[in-house]
């Protein structure tokens, strides 16, 4: 009989977590594998391994981050751009839609962006002042008004308009305040959240392989040894 060459589990330590782990890959003796069979497990496991991880680190390395203001690069508010621009500005939507980077909707609480699409805001009209935002929103109306009269005439009838800076349609729910044009920060070479997705995508490879070689491969290597015994003592026998 061929003696026993490996012990039963990988050491005789009694550590819960190595005991797991033997449990988890269906580890079993296996001394009936030929040795080169081995040596192509481990190169094949290395490679693999490799493989997952590097690819894993490269499609979740694809997205972009959170849109969230702790990610942005540069942020301009569309109420503090009309408020700075210069009195002869008629409309300062169209510049600022032409200003680079994305547009966007930053919450109430600051925490998030909801993007908007630039048809959207296309047609809105926003001014620097309530005399010049009248003016286009009812263009021929006023010119012979002079800007002071108006505004005075304006907030008498419409107070809602002190402090108007822009004719958003009703059903945007957002305010000059809360429109932005933003950059994002480039992705960083490395990320936690990657490295532990690619962390994962290794650890499983390997568990997937390990599990296919002790119950699969290393039963079959078993009871292929076992075919061979018999006739290997009945030559044996004869040649007696």
């Amino acid at each position: 009989m061929k003696p026993a060459t490996r012990s039963r589990r990988l050491s005789m330590s009694t550590s819960p977590f190595r005991l797991w782990t033997e449990d988890a890959v269906g580890y079993r003796p296996d001394d009936e594998v030929p040795e080169w069979q081995r040596w192509l497990l481990k190169i094949g496991v290395g490679i693999g391994a490799i493989a997952a991880g590097a690819l894993t680190v490269w499609l979740a390395g694809r997205g972009e981050l959170p849109r969230v203001p702790s990610n942005i690069r540069t942020m301009l508010r569309l109420e503090d751009y009309t408020r700075s621009a210069n009195i002869s500005v008629r409309n300062t939507m169209p510049p600022f839609l032409a200003l680079p980077g994305d547009l966007g909707a930053l919450s109430a609480d600051g925490t998030s962006i909801t993007e908007i699409e630039e048809h959207e805001l296309s047609g809105v009209v926003c001014a620097p002042t309530i005399a010049v935002l009248v003016r286009q929103e009812f263009p021929g109306y006023y010119d012979q008004i002079p800007d002071d009269k108006l505004e005075q005439a304006v907030l008498e009838k419409h107070p809602d308009y002190r402090g108007k800076l822009c004719a958003l349609p009703a059903w945007m729910d957002v305010t000059p305040h809360d429109i932005i044009k933003y950059e994002m920060k480039p992705l960083p070479t490395f990320r936690a959240s990657v490295l532990l997705w690619a962390a994962f995508a290794v650890a499983a490879f390997v568990l997937l392989v390990l599990n296919v070689y002790y119950r699969v491969l290393v039963p079959l290597a078993e009871s292929h040894a076992q075919h061979q015994t018999p006739m290997s003592s009945f030559h044996t026998s004869g040649r007696a």
